[in-house]
């Protein structure tokens, strides 16, 4: 304290206080010095402004918490309270006396080493000057603190006694209240002073109570002290008290008695010992006050809440005893406990997260029997635990002794590293300690980072190959805390173990023996065998609705005349074996391993075979597939002929035992194993070429089986002839007892029935074309004794009763993509209808979805995907998303025997150099009303004028003609006020085979003489997506579009007579489209020769569309009697030559 010097004072009291407080000492103020044995303390007075001396004291001591810091400290009984010249000055004082004491020789007076000798000698001349103020009467009052134990006030008992403080002074009869307060004490009191004439030093050690008061309270800062008790003045109340008993006032309580501040404190203990319980050993922790001996028999009290000390009333008066360290709430309520137990099993945990935090806080005293040791070896610890199937769960981490136990800590490695989407920190350490070891967390502590890298980095070679399997990808061995191994990786862990047991640094703990596992020495063997079903049991064993052909409320399960094929209806027991090593291989196990990509598969002798042979790989997938096709998952799996392309896998992947020969006879035909021996019909009026001759076969062995198909040939390859083949044999031999009914876009019924009495004029067709209640008939009459019904898709929906209320010998499905909407009404009566057996043609069998062909092969072939979910699942969405080539393989083999198709590529060397085909279009009803009003008002005008003179109206005769055509075409060419009465059928069925040749890879040329039509085409095109280029007489950049289309992929290319009847090479396209029959068939060659030329590689299909009852009709007609019918009217220079007969026109006109 003497070491002070004024830079630091002002620092502590500021530089006005060190300059005043130097005045003061310089003259003598200082009247007395009280220096503490440690010099860190000084006591004093100080004369001030009033008639009482101020007392003063200033403190400084070490930072209990940080070393080489101190805590300055300061008091005094001025207005200003602490800080001030009075603090300063008692200071300097001191330091001079101080400095005067070592510049003598160090010899002590009288005094000794009492608190005197640092008092300023008086100077007095004489003893009796000196003695006079020892006898005066005005020497100051004695003063006296009061301590009365306080009883709690109603309702509050919890609260405890509690000793109230009262200054008191004496007086004449004893010790009175008056002239003394803790008002008048408190220097922060606003009012209140003490009259009495007490010593200033007795005054400061009772203001320091007032002080510690004042710092706990809340509230006004200005509110003064008035009533304390002995707990208020908190931890440092008992150590107050003997400061002010130090200071000479006396401590008495209520009776006068005097009270005893003992000098010894008492502490709080932990004792732990271990005792037996019913629960079996454990550790018994007691909390204990070790008070002096003073206190012994005696009940004590708390002083304040935490315990700052303890009361207990004697005899002889109340006596005090402080605690030091002062109790803590946690240490309160330990004290009101009898007594906490912790199993032994637990002890470690203890020892390791709760003792040392303890001994740092509380005097803990130890049962001598309790081993407190922990070890710092590690020892990677292995715990096995087998589970049914082969799978091993694996737990690793580190084990250290602790307290004569074990202690477990999870995972290996010492940090977890942040996943990269981040993890919260409940998760990270959830994942790093055992819950069932809590003391692995505080165990942490004990680890030893370099000794367990040394075993890690020894062992790394032996368990990673072991462990990294059965791990999330880019997760380390070390991070995890249990794994569950896969069987490869079961058996790879028992190789390892013996070494891993023999390792001094790896504890090994297992719950149950592993098997000896042994791998296979041989390859496996699968087994086939094709039973058939009798009876009851065939019927029952279908599985595939009673929508499938032939199904049982047809009652057709005869033979035909083909011979005794299977039928749809006919179903077998597939019976799959797989042995290795002489032993059986359970075909559940191996098609869940293979779907759960297990590596191995293990038998229960231990055995275990690898799973990565093709064969089995392709095995598995089969019978999944054919597990999916039954009702129920536990009966035997069976198949129909459905399925051939099923059984043809199997067969390639395993010896064939036994199968039925009726079986043997008709898969072998469908799968092209079997010559085909049906001769051609003999009334059939044509030559089939090589691939309509297969088609044809084909289609017959469909027939004869009641099997169902899809003819998917490309257009133009005679999918009709070859159907109609197909019907005129099944007639021939006899088997056609009900009619074959054929469904088709309207727009080509008129097709069928002319292609039937052109090729089978032996077959009786019957069309039907408008609903039975518009016509008044019903379907027998209408049909009569017809062997061909053909109908529209829109008759069928609308009269399904009708076509549903009998059997028919077959259905056939004309461009059957108009059923690819399984949830569609059409969809669904054709799908009803009954018949022996059901062909879909088309030549997009897939136009959007494989949903699509989903819905066709569910029309055709019910029982080969039955349930459109699982077709879904299993096929659509991961071909469509890219992921399924080998499912798309699979697919086409599965379909293969239920499906043709060529493609012209395919038959290109049996195709003639061009194809052509009329194709007939009917109008939309509202186009047919326009027309035939129109029809019938301009017949009658031109009539007319051919009976008046056909020269003189040539041009009026020939406008009205090319209104005509342009009518026929869409009404809106020749009046717009018809612009809104609908699409043209043909740009309809132009779009419809755009889309099917985009499909497909081809490309179109599609012409028209009227560019007004073209722009209604492109208007469409443009609707539909459909990339196309244009070009028409007012093109500017005409060579830029035919560039445009040559080096493009558009799947069309709208071309004008005039802009390119001539002078263009367009080998790109191999589809010719003419929307409106030309006058000049020459013309019309020529346009068509634009692509069918030289370069072209492709075969050229042309297709002439006609609109059916209209002034095209009569074009076409007139083509083939006049070839250059109105050849002139084209050409510029002989308009009037007068080749076109008024004949002519009449005819156009009939």
């Amino acid at each position: 304290m003497t070491d002070l010097d004024a830079v630091v004072l002002a620092r502590l009291c500021g530089s006005g206080s060190v300059q005043r407080g130097q005045g003061y000492a310089q003259r003598d103020r200082v009247l007395d010095i009280v220096p503490s044995g440690d010099r860190r303390r000084l006591h004093g007075t100080v004369e001030g402004s009033r008639a009482k001396p101020y007392a003063a004291w200033a403190e400084l001591r070490d930072h209990p918490g940080r070393p080489g810091h101190s805590t300055w400290t300061s008091s005094c009984t001025c207005p200003v309270g602490a800080d001030c010249k009075h603090v300063v000055a008692l200071i300097l004082q001191a330091q001079v006396r101080d400095a005067e004491e070592r510049a003598e020789s160090g010899a002590l007076d009288d005094s000794g080493g009492h608190w005197w000798r640092g008092m300023p000698p008086a100077h007095r001349a004489h003893w009796r000057e000196a003695l006079g103020a020892v006898a005066a009467d005005d020497v100051p009052d004695r003063v006296a603190l009061q301590l009365s134990v306080a009883q709690p006030s109603r309702g509050h008992a919890e609260w405890g006694t509690s000793i109230v403080l009262t200054p008191l002074v004496e007086g004449a009869r004893g010790w009175i209240r008056t002239g003394i307060s803790w008002t008048g004490l408190d220097p922060g009191a606003l009012y209140g002073t003490v009259k009495a004439d007490i010593d200033p030093l007795q005054e400061q050690a009772l203001q320091e109570i007032t002080r510690a008061v004042r710092a706990r309270r809340t509230g006004s800062a200005y509110a003064a002290v008035e009533r304390v008790t002995l707990g208020e003045v908190g931890p440092a109340a008992v150590r107050l008290l003997r400061d002010v008993e130090a200071s000479g006032v006396a401590l008495i309580d209520a009776s006068g008695r005097p009270v005893q501040v003992a000098e010894e404190s008492g502490r709080f203990e932990l004792h732990l010992g271990r005792e037996e319980s019913e629960r079996g050993p454990e550790v018994v922790m007691r909390a204990r006050l070790a008070l002096p001996d003073v206190l012994e028999g005696l009940d004590t009290d708390p002083i304040g809440l935490p315990a700052v000390g303890l009361h207990a009333t004697t005899d002889e008066g109340l006596v005090i005893v402080g605690l030091d360290p002062p109790l803590t709430r946690v240490e309160e309520s330990l004290l009101r406990e009898s007594a906490l137990r912790v199993p032994m099993e637990d002890w470690p945990s203890f020892v390791i997260e709760q003792l040392p935090a303890l001994r740092r806080r509380v005097h803990v005293v130890l049962d001598p029997e309790l081993e407190t040791d922990a070890s710092a070896h590690p020892r990677l610890l292995v715990e096995v635990t087998p589970h049914p199937g082969h799978l091993t769960e694996v737990a690793l981490g580190w084990r250290y002794d602790v307290a004569g136990q074990h202690v477990d800590i999870h995972p290996v490695a010492r940090e977890l590293p942040m996943s990269s989407g981040g993890a919260s920190r409940r998760a990270r350490h959830a994942q790093r300690w055992s819950p069932r070891d809590p003391a692995a967390h505080a165990a942490e502590r004990l680890r030893d980072p370099e000794a367990e890298a040394l075993v890690v980095g020894r062992l790394d070679a032996v368990l990673r190959p072991v462990l990294a399997g059965g791990l999330p990808p880019g997760t380390d061995w070390t991070q995890a805390h249990r794994v569950v191994l896969p069987p490869a990786l079961t058996i790879a862990l028992a190789d390892a173990l013996p070494a891993l047991r023999d390792d001094p640094d790896v504890v090994v703990e297992q719950s149950s023996v592993l098997p000896e596992y042994v791998e296979a020495r041989s390859a496996p063997v699968v087994s086939l065998g094709l039973d058939e079903v009798g009876g009851d049991d065939n019927e029952a064993g279908r599985g595939v609705g009673s929508d499938a052909p032939g199904s049982s409320r047809t009652g057709r399960t005869s033979t035909s005349a083909g011979g005794q094929g299977v039928r749809s209806t006919d179903w077998f027991d597939l019976d799959v074996s797989v042995t290795v090593d002489e032993q059986d291989v359970p075909l559940r196990e191996l098609i869940v391993a293979l779907a759960t990509g297990q590596e191995v598969l293990v038998l229960p002798s231990g055995t275990w075979l690898r799973l990565d042979d093709e064969r089995l790989i392709a095995l598995a997938a089969i019978l999944r597939e054919a597990a999916d096709l039954q009702d129920g998952p536990d009966g035997p799996l069976r198949v129909n002929a459905l399925h051939a392309g099923l059984w043809d896998e199997l067969v390639e992947l395993g010896v064939v035992e036994r199968q039925s020969s009726r079986w043997q006879q008709t898969v072998d035909a469908l799968l092209g194993l079997a010559s085909g021996d049906r001769p051609v019909p003999e009334g059939l009026q044509a030559t089939l070429r090589p691939y309509q001759l297969d088609g044809y076969q084909w289609l017959s062995l469909l027939w004869e089986a009641r099997l169902g198909g899809i003819l998917a040939d490309d257009m133009g390859l005679g999918k009709t002839l070859q159907t109609l083949a197909m019907a005129l044999r099944a007639k021939e031999q006899g088997d056609l007892a009900d009619p074959l009914l054929i469904v088709a876009p309207t727009s080509v019924v008129g097709t069928w029935a002319s292609e039937a009495a052109r090729f089978t004029p032996g077959l009786r067709v019957t069309t039907v074309t408008s609903t039975l209640r518009k016509s008044g008939a019903t379907l027998e009459t209408v049909m009569g004794d017809a062997d061909v019904v053909v109908t529209s898709y829109a008759l069928v929906r609308l009269d399904e009763d009708a076509y549903l209320s009998r059997r028919w010998g077959g259905l056939v499905l004309d461009e059957a993509q108009f059923v690819k909407n399984h949830q569609a009404k059409t969809y669904q009566v054709v799908r009803r209808l009954d018949a022996g057996m059901k062909l879909a043609i088309t030549g997009t069998p897939l136009e959007n979805s494989l949903m699509d062909l989903w819905s066709l092969l569910s029309v055709a072939a019910p029982g080969l995907y039955p349930r459109p979910v699982d077709f879904r699942d299993t096929y659509v969405k991961p071909i469509e998303a890219g992921e399924g080539a080998e499912l798309l393989a699979t697919l086409r083999r599965r379909i293969r025997p239920l499906m043709m198709r060529r493609t012209k590529e395919q038959v290109a060397r049996e195709l003639p150099p061009k194809q052509e085909q009329v194709v007939t279009v009917p109008l939309h009803p509202r186009h047919r009303t326009i027309y035939d009003r129109h029809l019938q008002r301009e017949r009658q005008r031109l009539l007319g004028l051919l009976d008046e003179d056909f020269s003189k109206h040539r041009i009026a005769i020939l406008r009205a003609l090319t209104a005509m055509r342009q009518l026929a075409l869409h009404p809106a060419l020749v009046d717009d006020a018809h612009a809104g009465v609908g699409e043209s059928a043909k740009i309809d069925l132009l779009v419809e085979h755009l889309h099917e040749l985009a499909a497909e890879g081809h490309r179109a040329l599609v012409f028209s003489q009227f560019t007004g039509y073209l722009r209604l085409v492109r208007e469409r095109l443009e609707r539909e997506g459909i990339a196309h280029s244009y070009l028409d007489g007012r093109t500017r950049n005409r060579a830029e579009r035919i560039e445009e289309f040559r080096t493009g992929t558009q799947p069309a290319f709208l071309i004008s007579l005039k802009a390119g009847g001539f002078g263009l090479t367009l080998t790109e396209a191999d589809y010719v489209y003419v929307l409106d029959p030309w006058w000049n068939p020459a013309a019309e060659a020529q346009a068509i020769d634009r692509t069918h030329r030289i370069g072209q590689d492709k075969h050229v299909n042309v297709y002439r569309l006609v609109s059916e009852d209209t002034i095209e009709d009569k074009v076409v007609a007139l083509q083939q009697r006049k070839r250059e019918l109105f050849a002139q009217v084209v050409d510029d220079g002989d308009a009037m030559s007068g080749a076109v007969t008024a004949d002519d026109i009449r005819g156009l006109l009939d």
